[in-house]
């Protein structure tokens, strides 16, 4: 059977009998909630600046799989699958599996079994790495099974080898400054490490699909431009509403995403045009109704505070 680790807070024996199905034998690693570490934890794994901008669920999520990396290093297995648990299966994973890691070159470090923006050389994740400077060029066949990846987002299903967990402890521990799979995809267009993709995907992600269970999007306002992403795809199970809602950094007890940047520019447009203070702060409520009523306050004042500082701040400017 293949080994893997899946990354999860709480262990289920129901997706150790789903992975069974697919000849996979899966070994739980405890995740580390970053929710549950004190400043004084945080700042010794993370630093202290990154301790206090970078969202809880982002650091423990970059702790478990450098957790699992060493749990690894224990074995005498020269590489070994990475799951988190929200993940799921091709039907015929066993089969594609095996024939891409006999296929893949010895000198990976990871293959990725799916990521977002892998599966073709232009695509909507393609075109956020090009701006973002991430792309490693482009999407080059090895052979059947293997190509090398333009981008490669997601860390909820690859292959580590032996190097790659060493060199990736090596330059992550204690060094961590953003999403993982972001820190991956960094060292990845450095050079620092050699990654590939298989070829079709074998695995995908369910919390990309549905928000409510990423521990990532933790700022869901507001519901309504949500609900109404939530009916596009970018990806094969990836809405549209999962990128507006995932978690870039904090702000004391507030998550900043997508939207909250949106509010930000949408309150630097308002105070450069003759809006009133009262209308702007009416159709807001109008658009947090739904946020109100399952009790979403504390986003509604995050975004509102975001949409009306830079309002008053120019309106005064523009007053004087």
């Amino acid at each position: 059977m293949h080994s893997a680790y899946i990354i999860s807070l709480k262990k289920s024996e129901h997706l150790l009998t789903e992975l069974a199905k697919y000849n996979v034998s899966g070994t739980f690693i405890t995740g580390i909630d970053g929710k549950k570490l004190n400043k004084l934890e945080l700042t010794k794994e993370v630093g202290s600046f990154y301790s206090t901008i970078l969202p809880r669920s982002v650091i423990g999520c970059g702790l478990s799989h450098i957790l699992a990396w060493r749990e690894f290093l224990k074995t005498d297995k020269e590489h070994i699958i990475i799951f988190e648990d929200d993940v799921i299966l091709e039907p015929n994973f066993d089969e594609l599996y095996t024939k891409a890691i006999e296929n893949v070159p010895r000198d990976f470090d990871i293959l990725y079994l799916g990521c977002f923006g892998c599966h073709s050389d232009r695509n909507f994740f393609t075109t956020i790495g090009d701006k973002l400077q991430l792309s490693t060029g482009p999407m080059q066949t090895v052979n059947q099974y293997i190509k090398t990846p333009n981008i490669a987002l997601g860390a909820h299903a690859y292959v580590i080898s032996r190097r790659g967990a060493e060199t990736l402890i090596r330059l992550l521990d204690k060094k961590l400054y953003f999403h993982i799979d972001y820190c991956l995809q960094r060292l990845a267009k450095a050079e620092k490490i050699k990654t590939y993709v298989t070829t079709p995907r074998i695995a995908y992600q369910t919390s990309t699909d549905r928000v409510e269970l990423s521990s990532n999007a933790n700022n869901s306002h507001p519901l309504l431009f949500n609900y109404l992403l939530s009916n596009i795809h970018i990806d094969n199970k990836v809405r549209l509403n999962y990128l507006f809602t995932v978690s870039i950094l904090t702000i004391g007890p507030f998550n900043i995403t997508i939207w909250s940047i949106i509010f930000l520019l949408i309150g630097i447009f308002l105070g450069n045009r003759n809006f009133n203070f009262k209308d702007i702060t009416f159709v807001y409520l109008l658009l947090s109704i739904p946020d109100l009523l399952i009790g979403n306050v504390s986003n509604i004042v995050c975004h509102y505070f975001l949409l009306i500082t830079p309002f008053f701040l120019i309106k005064n400017k523009n007053d004087i």
